[in-house]
């Protein structure tokens, strides 16, 4: 069999062992009822999974799940066990495994000792077993596929690194069930596929697996089954066999969000923004392109092309060696992010949480944070400011001084996105926009993207998402190993160009 995908039904008494039969469960938080008669079952062998815009009730079921909050009413039977007081370590006991979209490893810990933390082997005298720990790790690493020495601190792997050994963690208590949030939103290529291989043993084990994302070809790809919840209500479960993604968005959204990609023509004039022979970090090399008012200029290549580098070189986050900038015609200094702010320039960073945020922050703060052009604040004026940025994108939160960590992922995007607006930013910089995000709100993003354009910004979009990279794109450049190694107009834009300028000098 291949195992590059997972093949579906193929596990251990597929159709009649259910592992997990959940009934009615309702769970409120203040006046927010997360969770609204919720029913939802996992079987032996197979993987169901959880689809539904950002607030629908998904991260809140699995927490439940995984002991982390205690529904308010209805039952949950794991492995024929009713639960109640139950908790993560009662969930870890009871064969529930979760791996978190944000990942939980302590950098300067070990591989090894990350992956037994709080459940460490220890000898009659309370010694940590080395011997028998290791053994483990280094199993769960093989199955994992990953190659790295036990010892090898966490904080020096990569992203995909990472994962892998988050996955591991999760393995070493040998689940039944195991939850995984969004595993592939940081993956691509071959990363992806990996993970794939790792699933498809999951379930010839007979592992039971939850599987959130919001790729929906994933989804359709990867999964036996789908439940669909929205707004904290159960929706429908449907064999993936012969389903379609606009039968899921349908269900997902219960409205017609229309064209996904609503890419207008819009008037192209004069060059916004300029960079010249733009070299960065030792890798970025001789860069040069422009973008003009109301133009998408998409900036697509592999995962370590420089995109990001070269995103971050012209926000002032990283220092450049050598080029110029200019805006309207005018060079600007780019020596921290706050010239880059002065000269109307707005950077949307790829980890929002991580660079775009701060997460025990109130709405507000964020932002008016760029806005704030002295130590001398007219909180009035900016509240009302504000007030009238969250009407406008439609940002859902209980109140402007709601802890913006408290929100979903695409809220806290679109908080991100107003925080610019408030600057009036001439130049916007999107770093993989809608990574992580439900389709109705992806499509809010593109909405406002094109009403950027309309008003004559120039907007810089890096995405690993092809269907996006070509669809809201005006014209595309490709990076491959720190240059820009050509630019399709918009006639030219197909996956085979892309990916043909991508490889140009990856292999070499």
């Amino acid at each position: 069999m291949d195992r590059m995908v997972p093949s579906k039904g193929r596990g251990i008494n597929m159709g009649n062992d259910v592992l997990v039969p959940i009934s009615n469960l309702r769970k409120r938080f203040g006046k927010v009822l997360a969770l609204n008669d919720v029913s939802f079952e996992l079987k032996r062998g197979e993987v169901h999974a959880l689809l539904g815009e950002n607030g629908a009730g998904k991260s809140t079921l699995i927490k439940v799940i995984s002991g982390v909050h205690t529904p308010d009413e209805g039952e949950m039977i794991i492995k024929g066990q009713k639960i109640s007081n139950y908790s993560p370590k009662k969930a870890r006991s009871s064969g529930v495994a979760t791996v978190f979209q944000e990942l939980s490893l302590v950098n300067e810990l070990s591989v090894e000792d990350n992956i037994f933390l709080g459940h460490e082997v220890s000898v009659a005298t309370g010694a940590l077993n080395r011997t028998v720990m290791r053994k483990k790790v280094n199993e769960l690493l093989e199955y994992v596929g990953l190659n790295v020495s036990t010892q090898t601190k966490a904080g020096s792997l990569g992203s995909a690194q990472q994962q892998l050994v988050e996955i591991a963690k999760a393995l070493s208590t040998d689940p039944d069930i195991i939850i995984m949030d969004e595993p592939t939103d940081k993956l691509y290529g071959d990363e992806q596929k990996q993970l794939y291989r790792i699933i498809a043993k999951l379930r010839e084990d007979g592992k039971g697996i939850i599987y959130i994302s919001h790729k929906l070809e994933e989804i359709l790809l990867i999964a036996d089954r789908v439940t669909v919840l929205r707004d904290g209500k159960y929706i429908s479960t449907t064999d993936t066999k012969g389903a379609t993604h606009e039968q899921l968005i349908s269900m997902m959204v219960g409205r017609d969000i229309g064209s996904l990609f609503p890419k207008e023509k819009v008037p192209i004039g004069d060059d916004v923004l300029t960079v010249k022979d733009l070299s960065c970090g030792g890798y970025l090399q001789n860069i040069n392109f422009s973008v003009r008012s109301g133009e998408i200029l998409g900036i697509g290549g592999l995962v370590g092309s420089g995109r990001t580098m070269l995103a971050q070189s012209i926000a002032g986050v990283i220092k450049t060696d050598a080029g110029k900038v200019f805006v309207d015609g005018e060079e600007i200094s780019l020596k921290s992010p706050k010239d880059a702010i002065k000269s109307r320039i707005a950077y949307l960073p790829e980890d929002r949480k991580r660079y775009g945020l701060v997460l025990s922050m109130s709405c507000l703060d964020n932002i008016i944070l760029p806005s704030i052009p002295s130590f001398v604040v007219n909180k009035k004026e900016l509240t009302k400011n504000t007030d009238g940025l969250v009407s406008k994108l439609s940002i859902k939160t209980p109140s402007l001084n709601t802890y913006v960590g408290n929100l979903s992922g695409g809220n806290q995007q679109k908080v991100v996105i107003a925080k610019w607006l408030s600057t009036k930013a001439r130049v916007f910089i999107f770093d993989e926009p809608t990574q992580g995000i439900d389709v109705g709100t992806k499509a809010e993003i593109y909405k406002l993207m094109c009403s950027l354009a309309k008003e004559g910004c120039c907007i810089l979009m890096i995405s690993s998402d092809m269907n996006e990279l070509l669809s809201m794109s005006d014209r595309v450049a490709v990076m491959s190993s720190g240059q820009m190694v050509g630019v399709l107009n918009h006639d030219e834009c197909t996956p085979e160009n892309v990916l043909r300028y991508a490889f140009e000098r990856s292999d070499s």
